[in-house]
């Protein structure tokens, strides 16, 4: 997952110093969601997620996934990792390579310096990591594919949606079936995005009709952690448009229509671009898991 969710926290202007839930009960203040987010073009695998390499420069994912959706793309400088271990001697390997071509889960990748890779040799054809079969034979294991590149761009699509809609992870409004969306470029921009940097507001409002009242929406850079660029995105808003009589709004009652399961939570998706101009290669959280 190239985007993670590090910390997820909601106040509003009379609870400043404290978190509460998304609601918080107050219809008709302003509510301010904060999002700490780790962006990385990053593969890890597991003995149950592997990679296939063939000879002579091929890479496959087992995953069903594809590259471009991992945020690799073709001239990228990556990095191979892994350790292996046979008997007491654990050795690990780090191999500097740059992908010259991909097509869907598939890349070919050549040395840094334009020559060609060698032979796969004892890993070529079969899925890695994998686990010791004998005690003559190795064990593949840590292994991942990662790039150290900070997105070009940031992109926030949220929604306030029912509950029986979250486990799908969807982001349309129950309103009208759209979303509000939100874009920022330059974020790699070492003179505007820099540690200790002010929050400055996203460039870009997208999509601004699922009947959300939004006052504004903020991104800030807050360093890096190994091959991890951290951002803090914040969005105030209001929950005063789910209310079509005045009435309910004025005495504080919950609509009908957002009861039982449709009672309302709220859902995000947070998109990064390794390349702003290539809307093709992007990273992101997965909202089922939000």
């Amino acid at each position: 997952m190239g985007v993670k969710i590090i910390n997820r926290t909601y106040s509003n202007q009379f609870k400043p110093s404290s978190t509460t839930n998304w609601l918080l009960g107050n219809v008709g203040d302003w509510q301010r969601l904060t999002l700490e987010c780790r962006f990385a073009v990053e593969k890890v695998f597991s003995l149950f997620d592997t990679l296939t390499l063939l000879d002579p420069n091929k890479m496959l994912l087992n995953s069903g996934e594809n590259w471009k959706d991992l945020g690799f793309y073709v001239g990228m400088s990556i990095r191979i990792e892994l350790d292996t271990i046979s008997g007491p001697v654990t050795v690990s390997s780090s191999v500097p390579l740059v992908i010259i071509s991909i097509l869907d889960n598939e890349i070919e990748v050549q040395n840094q310096n334009g020559s060609p890779v060698p032979a796969w040799g004892a890993y070529s054809g079969t899925p890695i990591p994998y686990p010791q079969l004998d005690n003559s034979s190795p064990r593949i294991i840590n292994l991942r594919i990662f790039a150290d590149i900070q997105p070009q761009g940031i992109k926030l699509d949220y929604s306030h949606i029912t509950n029986s809609n979250a486990p799908s992870g969807n982001l349309f409004s129950h309103i009208d079936g759209t979303k509000t969306g939100f874009v920022m470029e330059d974020t790699a921009e070492p003179s505007i995005f820099f540690v200790g940097m002010s929050p400055l507001d996203f460039t870009h409002k997208l999509n601004f009709k699922s009947g959300l009242s939004v006052e504004k929406a903020t991104v800030q850079y807050l360093g890096k952690l190994g091959i991890g660029y951290n951002y803090s995105i914040e969005l105030i808003y209001m929950l005063s448009p789910f209310y079509d009589d005045i009435n309910n709004f004025v005495n504080n009652i919950s609509p009908s229509a957002v009861l039982g399961t449709q009672a309302l939570t709220d859902n995000f998706e947070v998109i990064g671009y390794p390349v702003y101009n290539n809307p093709n290669i992007t990273i992101k959280n997965d909202p089922k898991e939000t």
